[in-house]
């Protein structure tokens, strides 16, 4: 994984002599949320930058295996992001490519569990959509540090979609790491 950041990062956007600051920031973000890898699962984002570096969109899958023992598990799922960027506390460091931002996030994803000695299964599909904000620090023009903090409300319909499940709040927290191009 350090050799996929190292070679991300000697990457460049075309830079044109004379153009104004916009046009020569990274436009792109990959990333990867390390805290999925302590629960058996991985997360891939990829982000876009629209109108000046103020907004950006932020489409993320991710998949998980999780249970152990007699259980088996897997998950898959998706979401998307709206950042908005914001023009305060800004670092010298970042170079117009980070800061802080607010954002709203939907998220979607099906698990299944699997009991191993009986082959019994049960599935759920969950929804959620959150309030977030976050800080984007990043380092040598092309690195990214991500964290981010919120609230969510999250609903767990089960395998049968006429029943749903309460709606439920929770924080969410979480960042990522990748390189922007």
């Amino acid at each position: 994984m350090a050799l996929l950041f190292l070679s991300l990062a000697g990457a460049t956007s075309a830079r044109a002599e004379g153009t104004d600051l916009d046009s020569a920031l990274p436009r792109n973000v990959i990333s990867l949320e390390p805290a999925a890898f302590f629960y058996g699962g991985m997360e891939i984002d990829g982000e876009r930058y629209f109108l000046s570096h103020r907004l950006s969109l932020v489409l993320a899958l991710g998949g998980q295996g999780a249970a152990e023992g007699n259980y088996s598990s897997w998950s898959i799922s998706t979401g998307a992001a709206v950042r908005f960027w914001l023009e305060v506390l800004q670092l010298p460091f970042n170079h117009h490519a980070g800061g802080p931002f607010v954002a709203g996030r939907v998220d979607g994803a099906f698990d299944e569990l699997t009991d191993q000695l009986n082959g019994a299964r049960a599935g759920s599909i969950e929804l959620a959509g959150s309030l977030r904000a976050g800080y984007r620090f990043v380092f040598l023009h092309h690195i990214e540090v991500t964290p981010e903090a919120g609230i969510a409300l999250t609903m767990d319909i089960a395998g049968n979609p006429l029943i749903a499940g309460s709606p439920r709040l929770s924080w969410v927290y979480g960042g990522t790491i990748g390189c922007l191009f």
